[in-house]
């Protein structure tokens, strides 16, 4: 087999690979569903920081002097760990 012949064969063969991903709908496709899938969980994850945060600040409301107390005791604890 000449170097020509190996060329066309492999040529057959990257053809008959790229008609195996078009029938399996294809890399574009792929990627379109992996960024779908992406978005959703980015979202899901948007919606429950905002919820946490609400929640967050319904409890500040409810407490402000605990909820102070709470940071100051927090805020203590964090400047005696970094010095």
């Amino acid at each position: 087999m000449n170097e020509v012949d190996a060329l066309k064969e492999q040529i057959k063969k990257l053809n008959e690979e790229l008609e195996r991903v078009k029938q399996q709908g294809g890399v574009k496709s792929r990627q379109d569903e992996l960024l779908e899938n992406l978005e959703e969980k980015l979202h899901i994850s948007k919606d429950d920081a905002m919820k946490m945060a609400q929640s967050l600040s319904d409890e500040v409301k409810k407490s402000p002097l605990k909820s102070l107390a709470i940071a100051a005791g927090i805020g203590f604890i964090a400047a005696r760990i970094l010095r």
